[in-house]
């Protein structure tokens, strides 16, 4: 009676090369912030102040791109999205956790209403999700 062979091992060694940190801003995964280039030490801006930032926007896809500099930002809870130079609600969202120099790739997700024929007559709204990336410098506030 042969008994079966000992049970295989394989060894072998693995190298942490990089860690990639994905913070999501807004807690509901339509903000997502990859740092590229850390910033200058930990303050980040605060409401209701103006921030200076540099940014290229580009829809999935790479359809539409927005090249931005020397944009003015302000940052406080109630002015997401709104004016200044925003084309994306969310921005801004990413711009308060940034510090001063930081660049970062910013993952926007929005979603809007589709006007449609069918919700007139009773049907139920159709609703359309873009995803935009945004890659963003705080220059100063």
């Amino acid at each position: 009676y042969e008994l079966p062979p000992e049970e295989p091992a394989l060894a072998f060694e693995v190298e942490l090369l990089e860690v990639d940190f994905v913070t999501d801003v807004t807690g509901d995964g339509t903000v997502l912030k990859r740092v590229m280039s850390p910033g200058e030490g930990t303050e980040t801006p605060r409401s209701p102040w103006i921030t200076l930032v540099d940014y290229t926007l580009t829809k999935e896809g790479g359809k539409a791109k927005i090249k931005r500099t020397d944009v003015e930002m302000r940052i406080g809870p109630l002015r997401i999205g709104e004016g200044l130079d925003l084309p994306v609600p969310g921005i801004d969202s990413a711009v308060a956790t940034m510090t001063k120099g930081e660049r970062a790739i910013v993952t926007l997700k929005h979603t809007k209403k589709v006007r449609r024929g069918d919700e007139a007559e009773g049907g139920p709204p159709r609703w359309e999700t873009t995803t935009y990336y945004c890659d963003i410098v705080l220059r100063t506030w």
